[in-house]
């Protein structure tokens, strides 16, 4: 098995983007330039201009330095496309249908220069939408909305099931605007309320009750505060920045996402994607707490590597990093020896490929007890997939059973990254053969780096191998919504979030010299791993204010083996009001 030896998977994933990079520039460009005709939008002829460049070779799309304003009347297209959790569903409420101003299908080596260009949209809109492309390098440009997706304003009354929030000129309000979820923010410590509100609606419709004031309708009574302020995403999911499906050999650099009612980028299913100084933050000097309403960056499943170095990723409303090899399908029917049924929570669509590996395991163990080769696959109504497989199905596979695909478990490399102000998580790493090095975490509400997988909702897989996390820094992570076990860590959940009781659903893990300053439970936490290191970490300021009982210990592992414990500080002096122990092991055994 390959595992990481020191830098030697940085540099290698360093000279395969170098490498790439020099081939395309041997090879002859040709300009496009984007101009608008008489009597055309911006959009249009940025569109325009994009579909020139399927008719050429090795074209580049270059944007004269400038600012492009896109309208939601300008829309060129409308498509179901592939995003975070397969065709059409990455906004599950809104339909499949997501409007598509510019969009690239089918081509070779294309390059796009911005020359620190800025694309400005308004409404809900998407922006550029990559498919079966290969060798496309995207740089130097800015995404941002005129009126942002969001609005943060001062709560000035609460009600039973309202509260009344007071907005300044940058959030014009009419009434009417959907509120799909809302955080609270102090505008004393300068961070979202710890242990606040993390709430998602259906789509209320707030009101208009005196000018630049709203009322917003909440389902149940919330312990909102007047004076602290609100934060309303009007959009979460659905229109994003960029999205890569099914495209290998992908650059993403210098780019800066201000804003947009989705994620920064998507990559579904694609090869070989680098991220350089890709950054997803508030406008400077704008003054807004929120970049994007969603992740950052999302990964759902694909080949070779994911390579992201020199980002920052700053005031999200979800995730900084989502890396995932697709999705758990669970047995639904057992057709023949050969033939299943199988169906993922929420019926998103992921067909394996033919040639796929899949692991099969118990939903409950998620420690694969047999794997198998797909020879085909269907997605047939109402998002259920029917699988064959090469060889006979085990007499011991029942419904409930889960697969996942380890064939589309991407390589990861991550490092020199900057994760601040955001909601939820910085890093999910659900993938294989992974190193994370040298970033810092600060202000974030949930978790810093959680190497896991979950069979409770959104079943995303895949038991991880190979991990290490190294020379992080983590200040005041896991304090808010939503708060989790730990801030550096690694874990399973299956249904009813119980833990796996066996160890092996995680193998080879190493956690080194990273340093964790102020949380609310434990500053590591592990369970159901088989062969974990952890080796010259230091913890101060843990177990401030724990949710559940191991949170009072600094260090907690569970249900794993072969544990190994190095050089780990915990000074007892410098631990929060509910400290109780350092390191605690339940039904955990170390390396003899």
């Amino acid at each position: 098995m390959f595992t990481f030896s020191g830098s030697a998977f940085a540099g290698l994933t360093l000279i395969i983007t170098i490498l790439l990079s020099l081939v395309a520039a041997c090879g002859h460009a040709t300009d496009v330039v984007v101009e608008r005709a008489s009597g055309e939008t911006d959009a249009a002829a940025i569109a325009r201009a994009l579909e020139k460049c399927s008719s050429v070779d090795s074209p580049r799309l270059v944007f004269p330095k400038g600012i492009y304003h896109i309208r939601s009347s300008d829309r060129a297209r409308t498509a179901s496309v592939a995003t975070a959790y397969g065709p059409g569903v990455e906004n599950p409420e809104a339909g499949p249908t997501v409007h598509l101003p510019f969009v690239a299908k089918g081509i070779r080596n294309l390059t796009i220069e911005g020359n620190g260009s800025e694309l400005r949209f308004e409404g809900l809109n998407s922006c550029f939408y990559f498919a079966d492309c290969s060798g496309i390098t995207v740089k130097n440009l800015c995404i941002d909305w005129e009126r942002p997706p969001f609005s943060v304003g001062e709560v000035i009354a609460v009600g039973d099931r309202t509260f009344d929030v007071r907005f300044g000129p940058d959030y014009p309000v009419k009434g009417g605007e959907p509120v799909q979820a809302f955080m609270d923010w102090d505008p004393q410590t300068k961070t979202y309320v710890r242990h606040g509100l993390d709430v998602y609606l259906a789509d209320k419709k707030a009101e208009l009750i005196s000018p630049q004031v709203l009322r917003v309708f909440t389902s149940d009574p919330v312990s909102i505060k007047v004076g602290h302020y609100a934060v309303l995403r009007h959009q979460v999911y659905g229109y994003n920045a960029f999205v890569f499906d099914h495209c290998a050999e992908v650059l993403a650099q210098n780019i800066n996402v201000y804003a947009c009612p989705g994620m920064g980028l998507v990559s579904n299913l694609s090869a070989n994607v680098t991220l350089d100084n890709f950054n997803v933050l508030p406008r400077p000097g704008s003054g807004r707490l929120m970049s994007a309403t969603a992740d950052a960056t999302h990964f759902a499943g694909g080949k070779g590597f994911v390579h992201i170095q020199n980002c920052t990723f700053d005031g999200m409303g979800d995730d900084a990093v989502n890396i995932k090899s697709g999705l758990y399908l669970s047995v639904e029917q057992i057709v023949d020896d050969h033939t299943v049924l199988a169906q993922h929570n929420l019926k998103f669509p992921a067909p394996p490929d033919p040639g796929s590996v899949i692991e099969i395991s118990r939903r409950d163990v998620l420690i694969p007890y047999t794997t198998r080769v797909v020879r085909a696959s269907s997605l047939e109504e109402g998002g259920m997939h029917r699988i064959s497989f090469e060889a006979k199905l085990p007499a011991s596979l029942k419904p409930g059973d889960v697969l996942a695909n380890s064939s589309i478990a991407p390589s990861v490399h991550i490092k020199n990254v900057n994760v601040r102000n955001n909601r939820a998580r910085g890093f999910l790493i659900q993938t294989r053969n992974a190193l994370i090095e040298d970033c810092q975490f600060k202000d974030v509400t949930s978790g810093g780096v959680w190497v896991m997988t979950e069979t409770v909702y959104f079943f995303e897989a895949i038991g991880t191998r190979d991990i290490t996390v190294r020379r992080c820094a983590f200040d005041n992570c896991n304090y808010g919504g939503p708060l989790g076990e730990g801030v550096l860590s690694c874990y399973a959940l299956t249904k009813d979030f119980h833990y796996p009781q066996q160890a092996g659903v995680h193998q080879n893990i190493l956690f080194e010299d990273n340093l964790i300053r102020g949380c609310d439970n434990s500053g590591i936490f592990v369970t159901s791993t088989d062969r974990i290191t952890l080796r010259g970490n230091r913890v101060e300021q843990a177990c401030r204010m724990p949710t559940r009982v191991s949170g009072h210990s600094a260090i907690y592992i569970e249900s794993s083996k072969h544990v190994t414990l190095e050089n780990n500080r915990v000074p007892e002096k410098s631990q929060g009001a509910e400290y109780e122990k350092d390191v605690e092991m339940v039904r955990s055994e170390l390396t003899p």
